[in-house]
């Protein structure tokens, strides 16, 4: 359990994921982050993914309308409650109504201020 597990759909949370993955990496106290685009090698993705969240921390799931109705998305959560990982949403978006698999779970927004859900993310 040595790092978290970042879930983001690529049809609108790429970008966010990257600026996540690379703020907590390239801190002065770095947090080890599973971000696919820089994990995974060649080969089963299923399986790697499904290592990846067995082994993770937790999940930063960053919240996009995208994400909202993403089967991948879905599927990665659904794992990550079997396995009794929390999950973080990280909300980019204003008013979004989240999927039941995260609606018991606190977020960090990050709408309002990148800097500052960097910030409380780190003191989570």
């Amino acid at each position: 359990m040595d790092h978290w597990f970042v879930s983001y759909s690529s049809e609108d949370g790429t970008q966010h994921a990257s600026r996540v993955h690379d703020e907590l990496v390239g801190g002065v106290q770095p947090i080890p982050v599973w971000f696919a685009p820089t994990r995974m090698s060649v080969g089963h993705y299923p399986a790697q993914i499904d290592g990846a969240l067995r082994d993770a921390a937790g999940v930063l799931f960053i919240a996009t309308p995208g994400s909202m109705n993403n089967q991948n998305c879905d599927d990665e959560l659904k794992r990550a409650r079997e396995y009794g990982k929390p999950i973080v949403p990280l909300v980019f978006a204003p008013a979004l109504r989240m999927t039941l698999l995260v609606a018991d779970s606190q977020y960090v927004d990050f709408f309002e201020d990148f800097e500052t859900g960097i910030a409380r993310l780190r003191n989570y």
